[in-house]
């Protein structure tokens, strides 16, 4: 029975998805490649970037004809103006959309861009309601670094609404090393908190019928994130089952929350905080409940020590039954697991009613009484200290987290000792969650043998400037294939880091005569390198790294997984990379014609070349480095999307992936061996 219900819900499944794709993707798929006058109204905030701006649109017609999508519209004004609810009418080029999980747009359900081309009108128009919570989560933003300004003020700006934009680099470290990154999320934690807070001090009925609308409020001031929405639709169903004198079953409340939100975004499930979110609820709702009234036996009685041992220690099985299934997807996703997360929360939680109560008061209280704003901000400020202390000092542990092979072992231990006790209950409910511990702790250990035995490569830009970096086993190296300042190194370092799970650079290769400029991050050092090589004459002019190491032209050198070489010419060098499978060649500060003359002069072959956009400007000498390197796969490092208008595609038959401003590609690179022509 239970495996026939199991293929009903995935024919079912299956068949609502074909359905989905039929009315909803495939009629903007038929839309790629159309240009047209796109009357569209803005869903959030323009963004400006370097060189070009973009902004979050809701498309409503294309030439007087309707339409109904969501995409990204990319404009030519460097830092346009544009809030939620404006309506504008643009001449746009549809394209698709990058489908990578990491740029958002398949999360989103987006699959086509729109690139503005001609003359952009804004129409006059009424904002609708929709447009409300993206204004009041920046007005909020506003108030919290007007009264807290600094670190305190993103903290509380990250707790209430979910945006992070205002983080320092090193406090976005921090959150992430002590496992204390869920804080700056609203999730099931902050909607939880909010309606147990209500119901305490106004009971059942009536704390319900203010907790709700709070919820509701926090989940839109959010931006409707899976999280939030599974957090919400939980709070729906427990307050009804309380006012109903109903049980309350939380694994159908999850299956229900689950239901609701991929029937209205089916690919949300290729959301990193959907899977970590429903796998923490699904810890609460099955092992909680067990756990809780184990400790009630354990310790009966209403004395005071007795009620205090009962508290702690359901807190703590809170933290454990909530990381119980969302570790092992955590240690997946992010290639790191925090070793100070139990602690921390243990310590952090008691903190966040209050400060999650005293924010809302503050951003409802300073626009009509500003006096009891600025009370509430001095109340606010000692709380936010001492999360923000507890946060960092964890994060400054050296033994914070673990990153590689050691992940992954710790996962193993995880689920072996899991699979123990629950088997050790001898029951069919038990032996089953045996399994499929001891079947994650598989998976996971296949994972290490993956990891063990692949590099993987990314690809970074940074204003026209490439970022390459190798992990393996948690090893770090990079190499810098042009001029970037030392700010923007640190940005763009650290964003390509979060992806590959390290917490440093452990070798940086500077591979242009001007490489790095000598230009202080205005953060802390929070993307550190631990060895820093430069041509000689440069390293006189920085001091990034703890070791420092001059070279010559000619130099080759090994790095984790790998062995490379810097073949040089005046004004700049070649790099050649080699990694098992896979031999990556990169221009670094070098015209077309210098590039060719090395790929000539010492007959070099590659599977991927990376250039930067202005070899658009001499495609004749891009197609004779194409002919004679003969790669698989080019890569073009852009400052700005403008610059597919000049695309390098017309001269190389094989794939091309634009990389402009703050994007990245990313391959993982195993055997058999490629192509390439070997190191000279």
């Amino acid at each position: 029975m239970a495996l026939f219900l199991c293929l009903a819900w995935f024919g079912l499944g299956a068949a609502f998805f074909g359905l989905w794709r039929a009315r909803q993707v495939q009629p903007q798929l038929e839309l790629v490649g159309r240009s047209g006058l796109l009357l569209c109204r803005t869903e959030d905030y323009a963004q400006a970037q370097d060189g070009y701006g973009s902004v979050d649109v809701k498309a409503l017609e294309l030439d007087g004809e309707e339409v109904r999508f969501s995409t990204v519209l990319y404009l030519k004004d460097a830092s346009p103006h544009f809030e939620p609810g404006d309506l504008l009418a643009v001449q746009v080029r549809l394209d698709r959309a990058p489908l990578e999980t990491q740029r958002g747009y398949s999360q989103k359900g987006i699959f086509l861009r729109a690139k503005q081309i001609g003359p952009l009108e804004q129409k006059p128009g009424k904002r609708p309601f929709s447009a409300w919570p993206a204004a009041a989560a920046k007005e909020m933003a506003e108030t919290f670094q007007r009264r807290l300004p600094g670190r305190k003020g993103a903290l509380l700006t990250g707790i209430i609404t979910g945006n992070k934009d205002g983080f320092t680099a090193s406090q976005r470290r921090e959150l992430n090393l002590s496992g204390a990154a869920h804080l700056a999320a609203v999730s099931g934690l902050h909607i939880s908190v909010l309606l147990a807070a209500a119901m305490a001090l106004l009971g059942r009925w009536w704390g319900g019928l203010l907790g709700l609308p709070l919820c509701l409020l926090m989940t839109l001031l959010a931006g409707g994130t899976p999280s939030a929405l599974r957090a919400l639709t939980m709070a729906v169903c427990s307050v009804g089952a309380l006012w109903l004198r109903r049980d309350r079953d939380g694994p159908s409340a999850l299956a229900a929350a689950l239901v609701l939100i991929l029937l209205f975004r089916p690919m949300s499930v290729l959301d990193a905080g959907l899977q970590l979110s429903f796998s923490a609820a699904a810890g609460l709702a099955w092992l909680l409940p067990g756990m809780t009234e184990s400790i009630r036996r354990t310790l009966p009685g209403n004395g005071p020590g007795r009620r205090l041992a009962r508290s702690l220690l359901g807190a703590l099985a809170a933290s454990l039954a909530a990381q119980a299934f969302s570790l092992p997807v955590s240690a997946l996703v992010f290639q790191r697991v925090s070793l100070t997360a139990l602690g921390t929360n243990l310590l952090l939680l008691p903190l966040l009613t209050p400060v999650l109560t005293l924010g809302l008061l503050l951003a409802a209280l300073e626009p009509i009484w500003p006096a009891a704003g600025r009370e509430i901000a001095w109340l606010l400020r000692p709380l936010l200290g001492l999360m923000d202390g507890i946060q960092s000092k964890a994060a400054s542990l050296p033994w914070a987290s673990a990153t590689g092979g050691s992940v992954f072992l710790l996962m193993f231990a995880f689920g072996g000792a899991a699979a123990a006790l629950f088997f050790l209950r001898k029951k069919q409910a038990g032996r089953s969650l045996a399994a499929l511990a001891l079947c994650a702790a598989l998976c996971l250990s296949m994972a290490e043998l993956e990891q063990a035995f692949t590099v993987r490569l990314t690809v970074a830009s940074s204003r026209g400037s490439g970022l390459i970096l190798t992990s393996r086993s948690g090893q770090v190296s990079a190499f810098c294939s042009g001029k970037m300042r030392t700010d923007r190194f640190y940005q763009t370092a650290q964003q390509a880091l979060d992806r590959l799970g390290g917490d440093r650079v452990h070798r940086l290769w500077l591979t242009s005569p001007a490489g790095i400029g000598p230009i202080r991050p205005a953060d802390s050092r929070w993307a550190q390198v631990d060895w820093l090589a430069a041509p000689e004459g440069l390293l006189p002019e920085l001091a990034l790294g703890e070791e420092n190491f001059s070279y010559q032209s000619g130099g080759s050198f090994v790095f984790p997984g790998g062995k490379g070489v810097l073949l040089g010419e005046e004004g700049g060098y070649v790099l050649q990379l080699e990694a098992p499978g896979c031999v990556l060649l990169a221009a670094c500060g070098q015209k077309p014609e210098e590039l060719l003359r090395v790929v000539k002069k010492h007959e070099l072959t590659c599977d991927i070349l990376v250039i930067d956009g202005d070899y658009a400007q001499d495609l004749p000498r891009l197609a004779a480095v194409c002919q004679r390197a003969e790669p698989d796969l080019l890569i073009c490092v852009q400052s700005a999307y403008e610059r597919e208008e000049q695309t390098v595609g017309a001269v190389f038959e094989g794939p091309v992936v634009y990389l402009p401003d703050y994007s990245s590609a990313e391959i993982a690179c195993w055997a058999p061996p490629g192509k390439g022509g070997g190191l000279q």
